[in-house]
């Protein structure tokens, strides 16, 4: 496994590039990876657009051994980072039965009337060979884990943990 020293924090969401919202992750992601003695050597906000993001993560892949998505993995079409991870990597994606099940729990105990909204479904997609995970409990949205075939390591998460 590569050992990961150089990171790089890409922020996702039309809104960022606006002045009306501020990246707050990227500040927090970058204190704890610096705590692990991982260098961020770049940071980035791409829009809510596939070609865009994909350009952006190529460019990041070139320069790092860990890669840190924030945002874009909701359920509606204009969360594209699961996508634009795919499609990079060269990976199909597939629906992870465990998060889907996952999500309809938590809409039966929160006493949500019905089936739980197809459009969520999307939310439980992730590209081959990632590793589900580390998602917020708060949340309907997952996460994922993967590498490339250098051995670097993308992560997609909404919310920091130190499981790399």
């Amino acid at each position: 496994m590569r050992s990961l020293t150089r990171a790089a924090i890409i922020a996702v969401g039309s809104e960022l590039l606006t002045p009306l919202r501020i990246d707050t992750n990227s500040l927090f992601v970058t204190g704890q990876l610096n705590a692990l003695g991982i260098d961020v050597v770049m940071k980035g906000v791409a829009g809510d657009d596939r070609e865009e993001l994909a350009q952006l993560f190529r460019a990041a892949l070139a320069r790092a051994d860990l890669v840190v998505f924030t945002g874009g993995l909701g359920p509606t079409d204009d969360d594209v980072t699961r996508e634009a991870v795919a499609a990079t990597l060269g990976r199909q994606m597939s629906e992870d039965a465990a998060i889907t099940d996952r999500m309809r729990a938590r809409f039966a105990a929160r006493g949500y009337q019905g089936p739980m909204p197809e459009i969520n479904r999307r939310q439980a997609l992730v590209p081959g060979e990632a590793r589900p995970g580390c998602g917020s409990r708060k949340a309907t949205r997952s996460s994922f884990c993967c590498r490339d075939r250098r051995g670097s390591c993308v992560r997609c998460s909404r919310r920091w943990s130190r499981d790399l």
